[in-house]
């Protein structure tokens, strides 16, 4: 037999869904509040290990290179590192190669001079 009236048990799962809806939520967004918590703090996490990594790159690059190395053996060990940027210019008395990370917007750098023959003749960490 089909009912057209709602019955009191209808209106009881209705109140039931009304009730059960707002807790639902609640626990969906915790659930995207604790997903969310946990991303933001695995990036940290990551940037600090990246932030470290580059700093060490920096450091490594000033203490290998060394007085009358050619600058084409300091431009390939440049080129091996993942973090570092360099810009490469002319100077008076031959050039000079500045290196630093692109994730310490230039806070930590290694200046390394070259003299008229393209051999090492300074370098420097800067901070």
């Amino acid at each position: 037999m089909i009912c057209l009236h709602p019955t009191p048990l209808d209106f009881t799962v209705l109140e039931l869904n009304k009730k059960q809806s707002p807790n639902l939520s609640l626990l969906k967004r915790s659930i995207f509040t604790d997903i969310a918590s946990a991303l933001a703090i695995l990036s940290l996490i990551l940037l600090t290990l990246m932030w470290t990594e580059a700093r060490k790159d920096v450091i490594y690059l000033c203490n290998n290179v060394h007085v009358g190395v050619s600058k084409i053996r300091v431009i390939g060990l440049l080129n091996t590192y993942r973090f570092i940027r360099f810009t490469d210019s002319q100077t008076p008395s031959g050039s000079k190669i500045v290196a630093d990370s692109w994730l310490h917007f230039g806070m930590y750098n290694c200046t390394v001079r070259f003299g008229v023959f393209d051999q090492v003749v300074q370098k420097e960490f800067g901070q």
